[in-house]
């Protein structure tokens, strides 16, 4: 009995740091392991009552739209170089191998580019984002 009182303390301070700015010691992922435990933990009337509150704090404020989820996300351009004229069709076939091996190198350069960009972001949570 005596760890669910420390453990929705604990919930009521990673609650406070969240609703101050703070990142919650351990994550906002702790802090959403620590509300699931807590949810499907049978708390005594006083400890129930106190986690429902910390509870109506935190998704009050899961709720409030962040200033940062406003603004839109700025991705860096990615330079495209000009294509180079397409060879006349009298022309040997050396220059259309020359801009097959041009386009390639270019879709290459730019799946690079895309890649390093989004690395990491089609991951999923085990649990919900903040």
């Amino acid at each position: 009995m005596d760890h669910l009182d420390d453990l929705v303390d604990l919930y009521e301070y990673r609650v406070e740091d969240l609703l101050q700015g703070r990142t919650p010691k351990g994550g906002k992922q702790a802090l959403l392991r620590l509300r699931h435990l807590l949810i499907q933990s049978r708390l005594p009337g006083p400890l129930a009552k106190r986690f429902r509150q910390a509870d109506a704090r935190f998704r009050a404020h899961r709720r409030a739209p962040a200033p940062e989820a406003q603004a839109p996300v700025e991705l860096p351009a990615i330079a495209v170089p000009e294509e180079p004229e397409p060879p006349p069709p009298e022309a040997s076939p050396l220059a259309a191998l020359a801009l097959k091996v041009w386009r390639l190198q270019v879709e290459r350069d730019v799946k690079a580019r895309l890649e390093a960009l989004l690395a990491g972001r089609r991951e999923d949570p085990p649990y919900p984002r903040l």
